[in-house]
């Protein structure tokens, strides 16, 4: 298993917003469809793999250094190979990997951060990337002293409003709210649990930019875990607007407007 690492050069960021950020997290995924783990930083990239093609990461990052036209022309300092994880060191990696955005006091729960892998390793996620892993190896990671709260596991509301149910469909479907309303698959995750919620298609339908009646010929696919996410803080963060350091550190501050671009200030 190898360690791949890339870091911007300073001051430069990999993307100003969550909808760059996704970009680039699918780009990478082409690139490596199944990683044993993957966090995108606001300055640097982690991938664990059981292979890293170096030309397809690097065509990958080529262009995005050309699409974020750095200033001065370079984007990424000089990549190193990766490196060699001895099987003693895997789970540790993982680890380090996943709590990247704790220790770098992004967020102070890995559960928080929407470009990590760690979602999917405990099956929060509608498309898993990498491998599933047990509760035990989430307590692992949240057992660190940058998760000063811990990382329970969300808890289902009873009537989760509309609001909460658009913020849980961005997280479990890794998408930005304009994104919602093209998936089918979300489309009808929402429709299922937003008429257990009350809400029916007409409310739904203006927030998805989808008719009334497209949302009513959208089959329903109930997902137990959009419930399951609706009101946990810690997945309000790609549907949100603005998306600051001191909102993503603030799980109980009040809920940012919806809509429009999601700008983040590191």
């Amino acid at each position: 298993m190898l360690h791949f690492c890339a870091h911007t050069v300073r001051p430069h960021p990999l993307f100003h917003t969550w909808s760059e950020g996704l970009e680039l997290w699918r780009a990478l995924l082409r690139a490596v469809p199944h990683p044993q783990a993957l966090c995108l930083m606001p300055d640097h990239i982690h991938l664990v793999a059981d292979a890293v093609p170096r030309r397809r990461i690097g065509a990958v990052l080529s262009g995005w250094a050309r699409r974020r036209a750095a200033p001065d022309g370079r984007l990424f300092r000089r990549v190193d190979p990766p490196t060699r994880i001895t099987p003693s060191h895997v789970r540790r990696t993982l680890r380090y990997v996943h709590l990247n955005p704790c220790r770098a006091q992004l967020v102070d729960d890995p559960l928080a951060w929407p470009l990590s892998t760690h979602r999917d390793a405990i099956g929060l996620t509608a498309h898993r990337v990498g491998p599933r892993r047990n509760q035990r190896f989430h307590r692992y990671v949240a057992s660190d002293e940058h998760v000063p709260r811990g990382s329970p596991m969300p808890i289902a509301p009873a009537r989760p409003d509309l609001q909460d149910l658009l913020f849980a469909a961005c997280a479990l479907y890794r998408c930005t709210r304009s994104e919602l309303g093209r998936q089918v698959h979300a489309r009808g995750a929402l429709l299922s649990a937003g008429r257990a919620a009350g809400h029916g298609p007409a409310a739904l339908a203006a927030p998805l930019g989808v008719t009334d009646r497209t949302l009513r010929r959208t089959p329903a696919r109930p997902d137990p875990r959009l419930a399951l996410l609706a009101g946990d803080p810690r997945f309000r963060v790609i549907g949100s607007e603005p998306t600051t350091h001191a909102h993503m550190m603030e799980y109980s501050g009040p809920l940012p407007p919806s809509g429009g671009t999601q700008v983040m200030t590191w």
